[in-house]
């Protein structure tokens, strides 16, 4: 890896490099449904190591990622389920859970532009 991408990496905040560490911090973060930070690590992770990434690397990514989309989509459906449920004459609880919706709608669609840029970095 050049020093230059090191040296980049390390002023985005990132205190750890180290490929072994980063993973670690993944699993934790993954483990303790701490999403934010898990992806944050797996962008520094891939923009430092992307075509060096193990086997096991890249099953992680596809597992995580996967598991990510699949929690905003139960979220979304069970948002869709209580719309159903609610009366339309209470008009802010269909508000509330629209605004949800579409949240859960922006967090899929950018999760799936995030993994799009990862494969590049993989296969470019």
């Amino acid at each position: 890896m050049k020093e230059n991408e090191r040296a980049v990496a390390m002023n985005e905040g990132a205190q750890v490099v180290d490929r072994y560490n980063l993973m670690l911090r993944i699993r934790i973060a993954n483990a303790l449904s701490l999403f934010d930070d898990a992806r944050q690590n797996f962008q520094i992770l891939i923009g430092n190591y992307g075509k060096e990434l193990t086997k096991e690397e890249r099953n992680f990514f596809a597992v995580f990622y996967k598991s990510l989309l699949d929690k905003f989509r139960k979220e979304y459906n069970m948002y869709m389920d209580l719309q159903r449920e609610i009366p339309r004459r209470e008009i802010l609880k269909h508000r509330i859970l629209r605004d949800n919706m579409y949240r859960a709608r922006y967090e899929v669609v950018t999760i799936c532009k995030e993994v799009i840029v990862s494969c590049d970095l993989f296969y470019n």
